[in-house]
């Protein structure tokens, strides 16, 4: 199956050779809204809305219980939350000592917490016939979900004790929808939220050309991305007389990519896709100077607000 972005650049080489010219790809690159796939290095973020346990479930290090026994004196109550310690170990509280319950069901948990309430051996308070409730009420593996995951190399996340899912290529929706199935093998009807953390797989880049060098300056791409939205990134244009503006789309099955004029318009504001150069012409005759200089930026996007560049320059 081919990746969306993919199939955009066909179907405007489609477009071209049954056509002769580029106005059906020019209407096609206006009317496109593809949806961001998901490749390697991009970052996602799972958030986890439902995660519970398939019956019957296990207890385990870090987990959250509610017990609540009835039977137990007014001046040394057993009612509340208690997390399990690592090794199983679940601690009663003073003069009840401890109860290994690692591993056990919530069923298994009451019997075993209480025989030992009924005993003597480990705790200085001995019950006559409690009644034990015990409930699961937060399972530690939530810290094993919820979080930022890289897609690796081969296409996957790991997600912890659960395993790993292979996202690569997928949408948001069909991602957060492998991940719940994948889910589904352990627990009972999960819900996740995914969001893209940062965007590192694919890129677009503006060149602005004049008698004094080349600027090119490379954004991540994010799949809403318009030709307005990335002139803006940039900030102000040099004040030349005029100025020429293009897209420069590559096409995967010819040696020449699709030129697309641009004039400022709201006819002309291209939805962009991976790999698009927007080459800005300036016409201004400005003497330029002995070796004209290429300065190349990088300007990444960081999650919590503000724009890092990095430019690199040399002589051509």
């Amino acid at each position: 199956m081919l990746k969306r972005p993919i199939l955009c650049s066909l179907l405007a080489a489609l477009a071209i050779s049954v056509t002769g010219s580029a106005a059906l790809a020019t209407q096609y690159a206006r009317t496109v809204k593809p949806s961001y796939v998901l490749e390697p290095t991009d970052i996602i973020n799972v958030e986890a809305i439902h995660i519970a346990p398939k019956a019957p479930y296990q207890l385990r290090t870090f987990d959250v219980i509610m017990v609540d026994v009835i039977g137990a004196p007014e001046e040394a109550p057993i009612s509340g939350f208690f997390a399990l310690e690592p090794g199983g170990r679940v601690q009663l509280g003073s003069g009840y000592g401890s109860v290994q319950i690692g591993g056990l069901s919530a069923d298994e948990a009451e019997a075993a917490i209480t025989k030992h309430l009924e005993g003597t051996e480990g705790n200085a308070l001995r019950l006559i016939a409690p009644t034990v409730s015990v409930r699961l009420q937060r399972m530690g593996d939530l810290q094993q979900i919820a979080g930022n995951y890289t897609i690796g190399p081969d296409g996957f996340i790991t997600l912890g004790i659960y395993g790993r899912v292979y996202v690569s290529g997928l949408t948001i929706d069909e991602c957060r929808e492998a991940i719940e199935f994948h889910l589904g093998k352990s627990l009972e009807h999960p819900q996740v939220a995914v969001d893209v953390f940062s965007y590192n797989s694919k890129a677009y880049y503006v060149i602005v050309s004049s008698a004094l060098g080349d600027q090119i300056v490379k954004f991540p791409y994010t799949g809403n991305d318009m030709v307005l939205d990335a002139l803006a990134h940039i900030g102000s244009l040099p004040p030349q007389s005029s100025r020429q503006m293009w897209i420069e789309r590559p096409v995967s099955n010819s040696d020449e990519p699709v030129r697309l004029p641009v004039d400022l318009t709201i006819k002309t504001n291209y939805q962009l896709l991976p790999g698009d150069r927007i080459v800005v012409q300036m016409s201004d005759p400005v003497m330029a100077p002995a070796g004209n200089r290429v300065v190349i930026q990088e300007r990444r996007f960081r999650p919590f607000g503000g724009v890092l560049i990095r430019s690199f320059g040399g002589r051509r």
